[in-house]
Order: structure tokens, then sequence, then C-alpha cells
């Protein structure tokens, strides 16, 4: 699969219609990944189908819109380093609730936008991809050093480096503030250590049931990462609400 940053530049051009949402947007555009992270596993059943989408990727969308504005923008933005954090903190007072309730409909429809999006481009970069069925040119299989790879396989790589590329560049240009990082160390380290603790029991248990390849390392890391947020994200809520001062 194409590395799940990269999908977000599909819908970045997007970003100028102001009645969508960027953050649905942005997040539909990676959430047909996530049944690989709930499960945990390079494993996927419906995410990436046609009525997965509706089923599963929409709810699972705008879940995951809740649970970044209200739980976790906070612990992400304030922990994050200061390359990031310098354009990202202008985000972090979104006041996400009023904004819902005002768009509703819009934040919908670019949650599904994003997740269309993500799902056509994967049909290009899988064996069994909708385009790739249609395009049967994209099985063909091209020489590579002592090797060959199908099209739609290197597509797939090539498509991702392109992704990251333009998401970082994009990334850069965002407005800077001169706001310092207001993380906190002990928090870093928190968030790191449970990280580590989930890929490695994720690992242990896997490796007991298959071989386990790079693109399950990889999608452990990420779940790992996910997982970790959410709970660091918790706790940094509490903290918060103790010691206001904090904010």
């Amino acid at each position: 699969m194409p590395f799940t940053l990269s999908h977000t530049v599909a819908v970045l051009p997007l970003r100028e219609i102001k009645i969508l949402s960027l953050t649905g947007l942005i997040i539909g555009s990676m959430t047909p990944d996530f049944e690989y992270f709930l499960r945990m596993s390079l494993k996927s059943e419906f995410s990436h189908e046609f009525l997965g989408v509706f089923y599963f990727d929409l709810p699972v969308g705008i879940a995951i819109c809740f649970i970044y504005h209200q739980l976790c923008k906070e612990f992400i933005i304030d922990n994050s380093p200061p390359y990031i954090f310098k354009r990202m903190v202008k985000f972090r007072e979104f006041k996400w609730m009023p904004y819902f309730k005002q768009n509703a409909l819009w934040i919908i429809l670019s949650v599904l936008i994003g997740t269309l999006t993500h799902v056509f481009w994967d049909s290009f970069t899988h064996g069994n991809g909708l385009m790739v069925k249609v395009l049967p040119f994209l099985k063909t299989r091209i020489p590579v050093l002592d090797t060959s790879y199908p099209i739609f396989y290197m597509f797939q790589h090539i498509s991702t480096a392109i992704g990251l590329i333009l998401f970082f560049y994009w990334f850069s240009k965002l407005e800077k503030s001169g706001e310092k990082n207001k993380g906190s160390s002990l928090m870093t380290v928190l968030f790191l250590v449970i990280a580590v603790m989930i890929f490695v029991i994720r690992m242990i248990i896997m490796s007991e049931n298959k071989e386990v390849k790079i693109g399950h390392v990889i999608v452990i890391t990420i779940s790992a990462i996910v997982y970790s947020t959410i709970i660091s994200s918790v706790i940094h809520k509490y903290r918060l609400r103790k010691n206001p001062s904090k904010r």
C-alpha cells in the first residue's frame, strides 16, 4: 500500500474550497488504512471496498475527526518538535464542536471525498485493485536489476515517495508562529515508552503465529504510535485539567 500519509496530497488542492473541511479531507484520505491499524496487521477486508467506504470508512473517519480535535490535538501539538509546533500551534485553539454543529454535512462530505481519493489511488497500486483489472498493462513486469516488478507495484512506491515529498513541501510552507513549545519531556518519554511496549507485545504475538514481514513491521509501528497517542492524550488532558496554567 502507498504510505498512509502520502494519500493526503490527493486532497490538498481541495483545501481552497472553503465549504469543505480540511480536517475531514485529510483524515478521510487516510481512513481506509485504519483497518490495518485497528487490527495491527496487514489485513484489510472491507475498508478498501466500495461498500466499506460507507459502513466502515465514513463512520470511522468521522470518529477520528472527533478523537483528534476533542482528545489528541493538544497533546500532539504541545509535544511536537519545534519545526512542527510552530506550524501547528495556530490550530490548537480551534473549536471543533461549534464548527461541527454548523457544518456537519460538509464535514461528512469532506471525509467521504477524502476516503474515495484513497480507494481510487489504491485501485492503481494493488494487484486486485479495480483499475489494475480494468487496465491489464499495469500488471506488466518491468525489469529492475536482476529481477522484475509489475507496474502497479512500482507505481505504489513511486507515488508514495512523490506524495511524501509534496506533503512535506506543503507543510513547510505553512505560516510559522513565534510561540515556544509548551511540551513536557515527561510526556514525550511516556509516549515513547507506551509505543515501544505496544510494538514489542504485538510483534511477539504475531511472530508466534506467522512470518513477520516488513509490511507488518510498518503497520505495527504506526499502530503503536496511534494507540500510544490516544493513551498519552488522555493523560495529557488529565494533567491540563489539574493544572490549567499549562495550557
